[in-house]
């Protein structure tokens, strides 16, 4: 019934379901919600947000921070703490610096170095596995047993009942570790419940770990030569029964040992690096364990934020907004995580030669003071991107946009004023000035007079001049253009991009502004010897001052010595 109300169909005309559904229904509700995120259902009262967001290329680190996010569905304007809390649970599966500040703390967390979530597989084998193993069918056990027996649950599923847990459970993880079935099968005893959990499932959360059997790693120097020398990789360990992963239920009934020197007889497994606790930002930090807690915290919001080298496929990408510093540099002092995530051959930041010292009062609180001499040697430079996409619609009769080569004066033969900067065809030339007003495409639309004329008149149709102008007061410099096509929307796109070079400053005609703005030195002061950035010694709190002069002496003697 509400079907014929919609469509208008009565029991004497056919249904059409093309009357309800068009070509672009499914796939404009799929790209509405992938765009924005928000997945609303009103029939079934489903209103989702943030289910999806837009992956931002702001910088190679923070591309990175986003692709290992951890959304909560929690509300975040509730004032509860509990749920904000670390727990044990999360321990090497989730980093515990790296969360917003504000409403989304400990609601948004990053996964872990070494973090990995499974994807589901096949239960069949290990519910056959589990009978084969002594463990007797649900369906044909005596029922005045079942509070004597330990009940096997595969995937929440009630598969077996057995009288035996522990060998059971010690058979399935030998079979793991030779190789049978998937590495991310989780196997694990609950006493309290008197069941063997087995999961198989997808989305879980689990990290590897290295064996440990009497007392003794089963990884040595020698797997470790071999690995150096790229004779063996990762999934070698794994696949000889070196490294097996756990997830946060096996996790918790194991010993696992942080250190070498801390195995005992009594550990199952050891800890491949401490320092993979944390997450990709977080491992950015040097001498993190040296850090106040929330200055680690603070610090992975900042990193992410510095300018660096997106892709080495840059200057290729046509992005709607690209930030890229001009003279990025490899840190001096960098910690393993560095080496791992490939960071210096995208590098983000410069190294700053920093003088701690006062003047005129613009370094007030954590105010700096950029010198001139370093500002003119490219300090801080970057050169911001930008985009613009022109449609050229077709219509029907074969009529469509087109575009004219620029206008030209009939006497000097010179071209427009606003039109220097197009070529021949219409366009404007990559790697011209472009000034506020210059006109980017000559473009030109039929009038509406002339979509009304028929197949033969279409070479009658007049046009109308529509010129894409760049309306920016700021002078840019064309990067590229590309041409692309859309069979769906019927149109030709030119997605141009423009590139200006800038440092970003700030001008305050009063000292005491320095509390809310970074100042800029003014031209005379060009200390060469001194360094590219001067603030006072007021900047640095009691409780970074050990980690700040500690980070600085790494930075100085390292270099003298070589490394």
């Amino acid at each position: 019934m509400h079907v014929e109300k919609v469509s208008g169909a009565t029991m004497a005309t056919s249904f059409d379901v093309r009357q309800l559904i068009t070509e672009q229904t499914v796939s404009q509700g799929l790209i509405f919600a992938i765009g924005t995120g928000n997945w609303i259902i009103g029939r079934f009262g489903m209103h989702r947000k943030g289910v999806s967001q837009v992956l931002s290329r702001f910088s190679y680190i923070y591309m990175l921070g986003m692709l290992t996010r951890v959304n909560s569905q929690f509300e975040k304007t509730r004032k509860v703490g509990g749920v904000r809390s670390l727990v044990g649970s999360q321990w090497g599966v989730l980093c515990p610096s790296e969360t917003p500040e504000g409403e989304g703390c400990g609601l948004v967390k990053n996964l872990a170095l070494l973090a990995h979530i499974t994807t589901p597989s096949d239960d069949k084998e290990h519910r056959s596995l589990v009978k084969s193993l002594g463990a007797e069918d649900i369906q044909c056990v005596d029922l005045s047993k079942l509070g004597k027996t330990y009940m096997v649950l595969v995937n929440g599923s009630l598969v077996a009942a057995t009288d035996k847990p522990a060998p059971l459970v010690r058979a399935i993880r030998h079979l793991r570790r030779k190789g049978y079935g998937s590495p991310f099968v989780s196997v694990y005893l609950e006493n309290r419940h008197r069941c063997v959990y087995i999961a198989t499932d997808g989305g879980r959360l689990c990290r590897p770990y290295i064996i440990v059997e009497n007392g003794k790693p089963k990884v040595t120097t020698q797997h470790i030569q071999e690995l150096s020398n790229e004779k063996i990789i990762f999934q070698d360990f794994v696949d000889r029964g070196l490294v097996e992963y756990l997830d946060v239920n096996e996790e918790n009934l194991s010993l696992v040992a942080v250190s070498e020197f801390e195995v005992t007889p009594s550990h199952t497994h050891m800890e491949i690096e401490p320092y993979t606790i944390l997450g990709v930002v977080a491992g950015l930090i040097p001498f993190p364990h040296h850090n106040q807690f929330p200055r680690n915290t603070y610090q992975c919001a900042m990193g992410k934020q510095a300018m660096g080298v997106i892709g080495l496929n840059q200057r290729m990408r046509i992005d709607s907004l690209q930030y890229n510093i001009v003279y990025p540099m490899k840190p001096m002092v960098k910690s393993r995580t560095i080496d791992l995530i490939n960071f210096e051959q995208l590098p983000a930041g410069q190294n700053a030669i920093v003088a701690v010292m006062s003047y005129s009062g613009y370094d007030i609180e954590d105010a700096i003071v950029l010198n001139q001499a370093s500002v003119d040697r490219g300090y801080g430079r970057c050169i911001v991107y930008k985009n613009e996409v022109i449609q050229l619609r077709s219509y029907d009769k074969g009529l469509c946009d087109r575009i004219d080569g620029p206008l030209v004066d009939k006497v000097t033969r010179e071209p427009d004023r606003r039109h220097v900067i197009l070529g021949k065809d219409g366009i404007f030339e990559p790697g011209s000035r472009i000034q506020q007003g210059n006109v980017l495409v000559n473009k030109k639309v039929p009038l509406a007079s002339s979509l009304n004329l028929s197949l033969s008149e279409a070479h009658l149709a007049r046009y109308q001049d529509v010129p894409v102008s760049y309306k920016h007061d700021v002078e840019s410099f064309a990067e590229q253009v590309l041409l692309s096509s859309h069979r769906n929307y019927n149109a030709l796109c030119l997605q141009v991009a423009f590139a200006r070079t800038s440092v970003y400053e700030y001008y305050p005609t009063d000292p005491t502004w320095g509390l809310q703005h970074c100042g800029k030195c003014n031209s005379e002061i060009r200390l060469e010897k001194l360094g590219d950035v001067f603030c006072t010694g007021k900047t640095f709190e009691p409780i970074q001052v050990k980690i700040v002069v500690l980070e600085y002496k790494v930075a100085k003697i390292f270099p003298h010595k070589g490394f």
